[in-house]
């Protein structure tokens, strides 16, 4: 099911922060700073992966590969 988003259902970055900040249990300001730390990379500059089946470890950190279903 998808559904196209409207202006109605977009938040400020403000109020994603004070929305986040609220579910943390912490100050606004401190998540802005946190996120100010990360290098994040614009999507347009982003590596392409192709990848067939996920190698990723179990719940159980087993390290088993989980293969697509």
């Amino acid at each position: 099911m998808s559904r196209e988003s409207s202006d109605a259902d977009m938040i400020s970055d403000e109020e994603f922060t004070e929305l986040l900040a609220d579910a943390e249990g912490t100050a606004p300001l401190k998540i802005e700073r946190g996120a100010a730390k990360l290098d994040i990379v614009p999507p347009e500059r982003a590596t392409i992966v192709n990848v067939d089946k996920a190698q990723l470890p179990d719940d159980e950190g087993r390290g088993d590969k989980i293969h697509d279903q």
